[in-house]
This record gives structure tokens, C-alpha cells and sequence, in this order.
């Protein structure tokens, strides 16, 4: 209701989104194309919790118009990652590539979309990400390496290690443990 602070909506939804049914979902999706954006990305958010069948394909039209709010982008490429959306891969990998992008904040997202997706594609994307001169990205992919398993991605983790960003260090170091790599022990020893 529009008698409702938007605190008090985004409440409501953040409630409801844990208990959704087909109605709820395209409440949901209704909610997007609302004024605010307050409303509108708490609803994106809340469909990442939803199994109605034209979720995803809503959610990544909306990604690919350029017309559409970037403020609400970002939610939207959260949404496809905790979907595990295997139907937005390209975009996402388009994003998360996008060397050219004004927003650098939609790659970080795209890159973690990704790793929740974890299909051997999006770790294709990840690895030639490694390398990337930003070390926010590339603490985010270290991020996103974690959602694979541990034989695919304990070579790049190690290398992490190395990285120049020592946010990018920690994280690597802190992946490993989550991981239980054990062959990485040694060189953490040597770190510490």
C-alpha cells in the first residue's frame, strides 16, 4: 500500500520473499517498474528467492535494456547469481569482462553472480579475470572461486597468495582454509 513508508514495505518484503508462492513472485515482479527505487530493488532482491518460471527471463531483460535504472542493475545481477540463472551467463560474462564500463561495481557483482552460477563456463571467466589490473575484482573473483570445487581452483587461490592488493592476500589465504586445501599449508605457514 502506498500508505506505507518504504521501510515498511521493503519489511513486508524482505518477510515475505522467505515464504513466496507463484502469487507472491509476480507480486514481486510487479513491484519492479515501481518510482522508487527503494521498492523496486527490494523486490529485485526478493525474486533471487523465487522459483516462478519467468523470473529469470524477466530479470535478464531487464539487465539487457539499456533504459532500465543502473541503480537497480545491481540488484538484478545479484538476483541471477542467487537464481544460480545458467540462462544469464553470457550477460553476466559480458559484464564481469567489460574493461570498458563506467560502473566497476556491476563487474564485482557479475564476477560473484558467477561463481554462485558455478557451471565450468563461468569459471572460464573467472580465470582470465584473475589477472585484471583491479584488485577489487580481483578479490571478488577470489570470492567467487570458492563456490567451485577445490581440485579446480587451488592452483589460482595459491597464486592469490602472491597478489600485489593484500585484501586480495587475505582472501585468498582465508578461501584456502574455507576450502580445506591441505597442500596449501605449507606456503601458509611461510606467509604467516
Amino acid at each position: 500500500s502506498s500508505d506505507l513508508s518504504d521501510d515498511i514495505q521493503v519489511s513486508f518484503m524482505n518477510y515475505i520473499a522467505d515464504y513466496q508462492t507463484k502469487e507472491i513472485s509476480e507480486y514481486f515482479l510487479g513491484l519492479i517498474d515501481e518510482e522508487s527505487n527503494t521498492i523496486s530493488i527490494a523486490s529485485i532482491k526478493a525474486l533471487g528467492k523465487s522459483d516462478l518460471k519467468n523470473t529469470i527471463e524477466t530479470l535478464i531483460e531487464y539487465l539487457d535494456d539499456s533504459l532500465f535504472d543502473d541503480l537497480r542493475k545491481p540488484a538484478v545481477i545479484e538476483a541471477l547469481g542467487k537464481l544460480k540463472a545458467v540462462e544469464a551467463l553470457e550477460i553476466l560474462s559480458d559484464i564481469a569482462t567489460d574493461i570498458y564500463t563506467e560502473n566497476s561495481s556491476l563487474r564485482w557483482r557479475a564476477v560473484v553472480a558467477l561463481g554462485e552460477i558455478g557451471k565450468e563456463e563461468s569459471l572460464i571467466v573467472l580465470k582470465s579475470l584473475f589477472s585484471d589490473t583491479d584488485p577489487y575484482l580481483r578479490n571478488y573473483t577470489i570470492t567467487a572461486l570458492k563456490h567451485f570445487p577445490s581440485k579446480d581452483v587451488e592452483g589460482l587461490l595459491i597464486q592469490g597468495l602472491k597478489d600485489s592488493s593484500w585484501r586480495v592476500r587475505v582472501n585468498a589465504a582465508q578461501s584456502l582454509g574455507e576450502l580445506g586445501i591441505k597442500d596449501s599449508v605449507p606456503i601458509l605457514i611461510y606467509k604467516a
